[in-house]
């Protein structure tokens, strides 16, 4: 997904797509885009929390001092897994398979795995993952059955 296409932590969380607690909270507090920075930065990352934040510290430099200072304020000195989150490539399919199937109400499993680069299972598993997590995906028409025509 181009930087300009990631969805929002709004979008994920609408479509039932994770959203981790450090982005979120880090986006509270400083907004979207010092989140993002800092995933870019250091997504898939177990990063060492300082006691004390220091302008040359990895997530100083990723996402600014104050990003630091926060974050030793609010997980304190400790081992912080920074997730890839939008920036995952199968976050990134998982989105897109979302948003096409939220696109096209109505539309059969095949059209939706056609829009999407996938296959119509993973269309069908899917629909039935963001189900059990309590959205409200629109249905998959009707398959209709191929019949022979009398000659």
């Amino acid at each position: 997904m181009p930087p300009d296409d990631y969805p929002s932590i709004a979008e994920r969380r609408r479509l039932g797509v994770y959203v981790s607690d450090v982005e979120a909270r880090v986006a509270e507090q400083f907004g979207e885009a010092v989140a993002r920075r800092l995933m870019v930065g250091l997504g898939g990352q177990t990063v060492l929390l300082p006691r004390q934040p220091f302008p040359d510290h990895a997530v100083a430099r990723a996402a600014g001092l104050p990003v630091l200072a926060w974050l030793i304020d609010h997980y304190g000195p400790a081992r912080l897994y920074i997730a890839l989150g939008p920036l995952h490539s199968g976050t990134q399919q998982d989105v897109r398979l979302r948003r096409a199937i939220m696109a096209h109400p109505g539309a059969t499993n095949a059209v939706i795995a056609q829009a999407a680069g996938c296959s119509e299972r993973a269309v069908s598993r899917r629909r039935a993952a963001m189900r059990a997590a309590g959205l409200n995906p629109p249905p998959a028409a009707p398959m209709h059955r191929l019949t022979e025509t009398p000659s």
